[in-house]
This record gives C-alpha cells, sequence and structure tokens, in this order.
C-alpha cells in the first residue's frame, strides 16, 4: 500500500468512527426516557368555614366582617376536660364542627342560654358522652335559645333558608345511660338531651329509610 492510500485508508476510518458515535449518540438520545411529570397534589378535602357554603352564609360563620364570634368546639373546651359550656358567660357562645373535627372525643357539651352549636355540612364522625339543651333563655334577656343545628329547612317564622346536610355526619355517643331518673345526673346521661325550651335542629337532602 502506497503512501496515499495510506493516508486515505486512515482518513476514511476516522471518519467511519466519528459517523458511528453520531448515530450511536442520536439512538440513546432517541431512547431516554422524558421527564417525569410531577404528580398532581391530592385533594385533601375541604375543612374549615368555607363563607360561600349554605350553612356558613346562613350564620355568618366564616363570614368576612361578622361580628359574631365563631369557634371551633375544640377551642371551646373547658381547661383540662373535654366539656365545654356553649352559652353566654360560658366557654364560648357560637361553635361549629367541621372535618377537623374528625375523630375527637367530647365528654358533656352543654349548650345553654343564648349558645348554638352548628355542624357544617362536612364528612366528620365525632364523639360525646352528651349533648345537653338547656331549658334556653329568659325572654327578658332578649337573646336566642340554646341551639344544635344540622342542616336546615325553610321557616317563614324564623326565616331560616333552605340548608340540609348533604354530607355524611356521625355523631357516636359513648356516655353511660342512666336508666333511673331519679338519678340527678338523670337528663345528663348517654345521647342528646333537649330540655323544654332548647332546640334540636337537624334536616339532611333525603328522609332516613324506616
Amino acid at each position: 500500500m502506497n503512501k496515499f492510500n495510506k493516508l486515505l485508508f486512515s482518513f476514511l476510518s476516522i471518519f467511519f468512527v466519528l459517523f458511528y458515535c453520531s448515530i450511536n449518540n442520536d439512538s440513546h438520545a432517541a431512547k431516554k426516557k422524558p421527564d417525569p411529570i410531577a404528580a398532581p397534589i391530592e385533594d385533601e378535602g375541604v375543612t374549615g368555614p368555607d363563607p360561600n357554603a349554605c350553612i356558613e352564609k346562613e350564620y355568618e360563620i366564616g363570614t368576612p366582617g361578622s361580628t359574631i364570634p365563631w369557634m371551633n368546639l375544640e377551642d371551646c373546651l373547658t381547661l383540662g376536660t373535654k366539656d365545654a359550656m356553649i352559652m353566654v358567660n360560658g366557654g364560648c357562645q357560637y361553635a361549629y364542627v367541621d372535618s377537623s373535627n374528625e375523630g375527637m372525643s367530647y365528654g358533656i357539651i352543654d349548650i345553654g342560654m343564648g349558645g348554638r352549636l352548628v355542624f357544617l355540612d362536612q364528612d366528620v364522625h365525632v364523639y360525646f358522652d352528651t349533648i345537653y339543651l338547656s331549658e334556653g333563655s329568659d325572654v327578658l334577656d332578649n337573646l336566642p335559645i340554646g341551639q344544635l343545628v344540622i342542616g336546615t329547612l325553610t321557616e317563614k317564622k324564623k326565616k331560616l333558608k333552605d340548608c340540609p346536610i348533604e354530607s355524611k355526619i356521625t355523631l357516636e355517643f359513648t356516655g353511660d345511660p342512666l336508666l333511673d331518673n331519679t338519678d340527678p345526673n338523670y337528663l345528663r346521661s348517654k345521647g342528646i338531651i333537649v330540655q323544654a325550651g332548647g332546640e334540636l335542629i337537624m334536616h339532611g337532602k333525603k328522609g332516613v329509610v324506616p
């Protein structure tokens, strides 16, 4: 092989190597996996008052500019206990329960003169010993009676709107049932106890099947 042929052979060899490397790189680029797409953030559900929801609008819960001092039930507990007094001069006068109370356990919830406990339209399962509604307010106090509200239905006399509950709300009672009505604690036994003058308002989207 003469000198010219040697040079030509060397040139072709280099060209072939470069050409092969170029093809190989393109092939790897074509096979490269696309960058992973960030997984969407899961919706953790509604927590807390929604000023645009029906119940919240009806009772001005979380409404900007409202002067009604609503508090979550968890913030109304008597110090060192699981009990709460929801009334004038109690732990708080206006309380609500929402999905942030999921799985919480409470003792005796005493809703008295001028007090109101409202369940927002959010899925929640809460445990109570007793919810006790007292006789309500004296006429001279000009205060509303003690109320437990779980959904409302239009009542012209009370000027309530249709805000039936569509979520799943479960109240489970764990107190000790007292069957002896001579026991001084009889009216505070297991369940919802409504004395004359207290008010229990419960309306769901559908009725209960017998």
